[in-house]
């Protein structure tokens, strides 16, 4: 199914634990269809860093990616193989999930662009808490300005 497949973060949630992790809802939306599910949280910094990593891998010549999630079971699989156009696979456990389609295919420069949309994001609304000097931050800021697309 070809689709645009988009990074949702809700900025306004975004929290702090006592031992320093940023957490937040952050989720894959397409269409009306939500992975893991719509508002889901998690360790919003460390997840796009990780994302932004594994894209930074298919840049340099890897065809194959899992996105993975720190809170449960769920990962996506992208199949970068075809050039252009990404697969992406929704599981839990390894399985794929009723709660989208089988695989989602979307430009890739689309979604690698909507990515960096979002971490630059997530790095501004840090910035804004006070933030900005937390390693994972730091980090995350490193891999996009390795990453680029603006």
């Amino acid at each position: 199914m070809q689709a645009r497949l988009r990074v949702d973060i809700d900025l306004s949630d975004l929290k702090r634990t006592h031992a320093g992790s940023i957490i937040g809802r952050i989720w894959f939306a397409s269409g009306d269809d939500a992975f893991p599910e719509a508002r889901w949280s998690d360790f919003v910094v460390v997840l796009l860093g990780w994302w932004i990593g594994e894209l930074l891998r298919l840049r340099q010549g890897r065809t194959q990616a899992e996105l993975v999630f720190m809170d449960g079971p769920y990962s996506i699989g992208l199949d970068a193989a075809q050039g252009e156009q990404w697969a992406f696979s929704f599981l839990r456990n390894e399985a794929a999930v009723r709660s989208m389609p089988g695989t989602v295919t979307t430009h890739g420069a689309n979604f690698e662009t909507d990515l960096a949309t979002v971490a630059r994001e997530v790095i501004a609304a840090c910035d804004r808490h006070g933030w900005s000097g937390d390693l994972e931050v730091e980090k995350l800021a490193r891999l996009l300005d390795e990453f680029g697309t603006s």
